[in-house]
């Protein structure tokens, strides 16, 4: 795609007098690195032409949370805290003291394995189950489905499902936020949202991706919305 940068000349028209004129083209990349590369050879083959505005999935996904805040919290009914993202290290201290070591304990009983290893795997589910599309209220029945073959212990799926709920709710009465939880949040409660539909099209006038296959799946219904309006 990046060798294919010239024919985006084509994809940047001027803007009619009848839209927005601060409409940029909205141009992904699977992750930093990528996107330094692209964008190199985009202004090289653009020459200026166009707002260009470049992020990843996750750094879009962050960005949108986070400026559309009010819209997020209005149909969650939260307080109007001001939202603060959590670091790696802080969200496994806070996970581990939210849920304690009798939870932990439980599933170690399962697999011995460390604290630490087990957080850090509850804490990753949550953001695969919300790069997915996929609820946290059906994080059991799908790790029943996966693990049909090893039958697992009585109540095990429902304990997984119980601490990622309760670390979800946890944050977000509070405010804080992960990359799994604004992932989670972009995709259920803001991208349907007709306002923010809206917006998109008001600030965006086109959307251009290089290595989708690298992208999480909620990607989709982003892309879609741009097909939907022709952009």
């Amino acid at each position: 795609w990046v060798h294919q940068a010239s024919a985006l000349q084509d994809a940047v028209p001027p803007t009619p007098s009848t839209e927005p004129k601060d409409r940029s083209l909205l141009v992904f990349a699977a992750n930093a690195d990528n996107r330094s590369i692209l964008m190199q050879r985009m202004a090289q083959q653009l020459a200026g032409r166009g707002n260009i505005i470049s992020t990843t999935p996750l750094a879009f996904f962050e960005q949108e949370v986070l400026l559309f805040w009010p819209l997020v919290i209005q149909q969650l009914q939260l307080k109007g805290y001001f939202p603060s993202r959590l670091r790696p290290e802080t969200e496994q201290a806070l996970a581990l003291k939210l849920w304690g070591q009798e939870s932990i304990s439980r599933l170690q009983a399962f697999e011995v394995a460390s604290v630490y290893r087990w957080m850090r795997r509850i804490l990753d589910l949550i953001h695969w189950a919300a790069s997915s599309g996929t609820p946290l209220t059906q994080i059991a029945p799908r790790l029943k489905a996966g693990f049909s073959i090893l039958s697992l212990p009585d109540g095990l799926a429902e304990l997984v499902q119980q601490l990622a709920l309760q670390w979800q709710n946890w944050c977000l009465t509070r405010g804080l936020l992960t990359y799994g939880l604004m992932t989670d949040l972009f995709w259920q409660y803001l991208l349907p949202h007709p306002t923010y539909r809206h917006q998109l099209s008001q600030r965006f006038s086109a959307i251009a991706a290089d290595d989708i296959d690298n992208y999480p799946a909620i990607m989709r219904s982003l892309f879609e919305q741009f097909l939907e309006r022709g952009m």
